[in-house]
């Protein structure tokens, strides 16, 4: 296909340059790198596998291994996330050179670790759950964290082209459109 789109999730801490260089000589010419939070208590209370450490080094080999598109995952409304941790998280992916930012919101759904962390209650957006772990931003904390996702990146440079996605000019990710088009995709 012309011009196609062959994008990798890559999560920082589970690839090195060897194993990235043998996904774009195969024809990826997209990563997209989970970052999640650039805060390492933010990540430890989300029970990520990745820090900081990791998450630096995968940037890096972004640049190195001149990856033609790549883009920056944040999810919003994790335990222990602030208003201060999370401007800081915005500023730390605009200044990584992503050509595209992602930002979701936490959605606690049944199955998951989240799920049996937090319960069912009210997804524990209230308070500390009994086992100890952090709570979670309540709902206006959320959605002022989306906001200012939205402000932040879109004064970048970023246009907000879809619910969740921020792209630098000609960088809009063509896997996340052809859902709003009702297209065809392959995934692996």
């Amino acid at each position: 296909a012309q011009d196609v789109e062959i994008s990798a999730e890559m999560d920082p801490g589970t690839f090195d340059e060897d194993k990235l260089r043998a996904f774009l000589d195969l024809g990826v010419n997209r990563v997209s790198l989970g970052v999640q939070s650039f805060d390492e208590s933010v990540l430890r209370a989300a029970g990520r596998s990745h820090g900081i450490e990791d998450v630096e080094a995968a940037i890096e080999l972004m640049r190195k291994c001149r990856v033609p598109s790549w883009s920056v995952d944040l999810i919003s409304g994790l335990p222990g996330a602030d208003a201060d941790s999370w401007t800081r998280s915005l500023r730390r992916a605009i200044d990584s050179g992503a050509h595209h930012v992602s930002v979701y919101d936490l959605q606690v759904e049944k199955g998951t670790a989240f799920y049996r962390w937090y319960g069912e209650d009210d997804g524990g957006r209230s308070e500390a759950p009994a086992n100890g772990r952090q709570p979670l931003p309540d709902e206006d904390a959320s959605a002022r964290m989306f906001r200012e996702a939205s402000a932040t990146l879109r004064d970048a440079g970023y246009e907000h082209y879809e619910v969740s996605s921020y792209a630098k000019p000609g960088s809009r990710c063509k896997h996340n459109q052809i859902y709003w088009e009702n297209g065809s995709w392959y995934g692996f």
